[in-house]
């Protein structure tokens, strides 16, 4: 399983793996947060981990993010951002942080990084790692479409 360390930030990141969507869909059921469906997750997810203060007990997940990539233009964005309901808002925060540095880490080539739907609190902490604002009080809207198959 690939994993980094950033230590500037006490934190680790390793692969997101389809035994890991359940857990992240409780916390965004938590937080009162539509589930994601596994179709529309992108290869390249993220969990943010903390070592857990009991040895040989397994880290703790913090946070978890995906980052879509576009296929004609250098342009990628990361999204589906989610903490741990409970942390404390400065853990929450740092593991934010750590999920957007984690991707820029990973991209090979020039690529512009944009985030774009969030809440306040990821907005802020992507400006603190360089992000810069260039729209306020924006909708997203989605729509799935299934065909039927023969």
């Amino acid at each position: 399983m690939e994993t980094d360390t950033l230590p500037e930030l006490g934190l680790t990141c390793r692969l997101f793996t389809f035994d890991d969507h359940e857990m992240v869909n409780g916390w965004r059921k938590a937080h009162s947060y539509p589930e994601i469906s596994r179709n529309i997750l992108p290869k390249l997810g993220v969990i943010v981990e903390q070592a857990n203060p009991v040895p040989g007990e397994p880290a703790i997940p913090l946070a978890s993010a995906h980052l879509y990539m576009d296929n004609s233009t250098p342009v990628c964005w990361p999204d589906w951002i989610t903490t741990r309901p409970g942390l404390l808002s400065g853990l929450a925060r740092r593991a934010v942080r750590k999920a957007l540095a984690y991707f820029e880490f990973r991209i090979d080539g020039d690529y512009s990084i944009m985030v774009a739907r969030c809440n306040g609190v990821i907005a802020r902490e992507a400006e603190k790692i360089g992000f810069q604002r260039i729209a306020d009080n924006q909708l997203v809207l989605a729509k799935t479409i299934v065909k039927e198959r023969d």
